[in-house]
């Protein structure tokens, strides 16, 4: 079962995280981060959108964001 977190959660998951992904559909864009265990989803919005994927890019473990349909 996903778990949806907050931006502030983002560093503490990053070291962890296997695969990035993001899904934007109009108003809304959600951010997918998969763990070995479990799948963590970001719910927000487009201007909030590219400091997330800032940060999710520049993490020590050099993740890539695939764009989802």
């Amino acid at each position: 079962m996903p778990k949806e977190i907050t931006a502030e959660e983002i560093p503490a998951i990053l070291p962890r995280t296997l695969a990035a992904y993001v899904k934007r559909s109009g108003e809304v864009v959600k951010f997918k981060l998969r763990t070995k265990k479990t799948l963590f989803t970001i719910k927000t919005t487009p201007d909030e959108a590219s400091t997330i994927e800032k940060i999710i890019t520049s993490s020590s473990n050099s993740l890539e964001v695939e764009e989802l349909d």
